[in-house]
């Protein structure tokens, strides 16, 4: 079976907000597919393919990247933001 899967990624923000700061990512993700795909199935494209992060109480180490934030933002719309740990 195949599937398709189109996405439209717009980065809001990234980088560091201050000298030796952590990195930050801030991006809007938008389902052009036909298909109204479940919201974990928007988050593991994020989290597998966008930028890989996870949930702090899920992460392997404090030096992978976390989630911040991960919300709906209208129908077919998401917001995704993670955080990296500046190690110098």
């Amino acid at each position: 079976m195949k599937k398709i899967y189109k996405f439209e990624v717009e980065c809001v923000g990234c980088g560091q907000r201050k000298a030796y700061g952590d990195s930050y990512y801030h991006y809007i993700v938008k389902n052009l597919c036909d298909i109204d795909y479940a919201d974990s199935v928007i988050k593991n494209f994020c989290t597998g393919f966008l930028r890989k992060a996870y949930e702090p109480e899920h992460m392997p180490s404090p030096f992978h990247g976390k989630i911040t934030s991960f919300k709906k933002l209208s129908d077919r719309t998401w917001e995704y933001k993670t955080e990296e740990m500046y190690t110098g």
